[in-house]
């Protein structure tokens, strides 16, 4: 990144006192909140273990994990209860409780 901005400033003089390599954007995503959002028109016994299986078994840390469905909401379990979000930390939105409080 140093290297774009000191091409892009060429009226700087060298060398360069002060910079030194890192990686800027490991740095700045280190300090976001990761949110990831899975989305389904609705949750019923044929989905519902693939829907909640595919939010347990991410391939990257996220702080909050989030399933937007058309009109369903609360937190329901492959069995009908709530244990399985619960565990796992999956809320379940329905499309319009969503967006509504952006």
């Amino acid at each position: 990144m140093e290297q774009v901005i000191i091409s892009q400033n060429r009226h700087w003089q060298s060398p360069y006192v002060g910079l030194y390599e890192r990686d800027a954007f490991a740095n700045l995503v280190s300090h976001l909140e990761t949110r990831h959002i899975q989305v389904c028109y609705e949750l019923n016994d044929r989905n519902r273990a693939c829907e909640y299986n595919g939010l347990k078994k991410l391939p990257f840390k996220v702080d909050e994990k989030h399933l937007i469905t058309y009109n369903q909401r609360g937190a329901h379990g492959q069995d009908g209860s709530s244990q399985d979000c619960a565990a796992e930390d999956i809320k379940v939105f329905s499309f319009w409780e969503y967006f509504a409080g952006m």
